[in-house]
């Protein structure tokens, strides 16, 4: 199998640490670029992420980008080789919808 390529990883409140670093680890564990968007609600464990993995990764692995809904949306238009999000079914239903105008698998 081959690795998708760049994938988004947008991680919710609840869990914070686990649910952001789980899918984003298995991804570049399967050899994708993972660009990861950690809530907005937990702003320290974000800033804890974007400042530990800037330390012990690679920045061609993974990228840290810290934002609310703007930002979601913006990351949104842009095309990715896969999205990974976990949170609320209304805003799944978004990413769901923005993902389907580039055929891009989701989990």
């Amino acid at each position: 199998r081959q690795p998708f390529g760049v994938t988004l990883v947008i991680a919710p409140c609840n869990y914070p640490l686990m649910l952001a670093l789980g899918p984003a680890m298995g991804a570049i564990a399967a050899g994708n670029v993972v660009v990861l968007k950690p809530s907005e609600a937990c702003p320290r464990v974000a800033a804890m992420l974007k400042r530990r993995l800037g330390e012990y990764l690679d920045d061609a692995c993974i990228k840290v980008v810290c934002g609310g809904k703007q930002l979601v949306a913006s990351l949104l238009t842009e095309r990715w080789d896969k999205v990974v999000f976990t949170g609320s079914e209304r805003v799944g239903k978004l990413v769901a919808a923005a993902a389907a105008a580039h055929l891009t698998p989701t989990t």
